[in-house]
């Protein structure tokens, strides 16, 4: 990752976006990964320019993750979303109406291809059958072994 703000150790950073962002930022990563094959994606950076913010600083990290491994973090209606740049990874949670929470990892590609169903759920989001929706836009449902 090519983001150049310091943090001091145990401190993350975070973006919260709406599904408009959200949709941006998928978009604007899916081209720079497009345009640079093979280069890291500066994610952060990416938001910065979509978004026009800095990020929002955070005190703890999950346990036993070095932190220049993770890259920045955000929610859009019932979904909550963690890069992992330099695996090219990210992780998705899903917080069902019922409260029930799911987590998947998907890579940055697939991520990219959700973004539809990102700006769906953020209207009325209980509504919105999110097994389908992943199987039409990535060819399967990450959550389905999901506990």
């Amino acid at each position: 990752m090519t983001d150049n703000t310091s943090t001091a150790e145990g401190q993350g950073w975070s973006f919260r976006l709406g599904a408009d962002e959200a949709g941006r930022v998928v978009r604007a990563l899916g081209e720079y990964e497009a345009a640079h094959p093979g280069e890291p994606v500066p994610v952060g950076d990416v938001i910065r320019k979509i978004t026009g913010r800095e990020p929002t600083r955070s005190d703890v990290l999950p346990p036993k993750v070095d932190p220049a491994a993770v890259g920045p973090s955000w929610e859009v209606g019932p979904f909550k979303m963690g890069l992992m740049p330099s695996a090219q990874l990210a992780g998705l949670e899903f917080t069902a109406a019922d409260g029930r929470a799911q987590v998947a990892v998907l890579t940055l590609r697939e991520l990219a291809a959700l973004g539809p169903l990102f700006e769906q759920a953020t209207g009325d989001g209980s509504r919105v059958d999110v097994a389908a929706a992943c199987r039409d836009l990535i060819g399967r449902d990450p959550f389905e072994n999901a506990g």
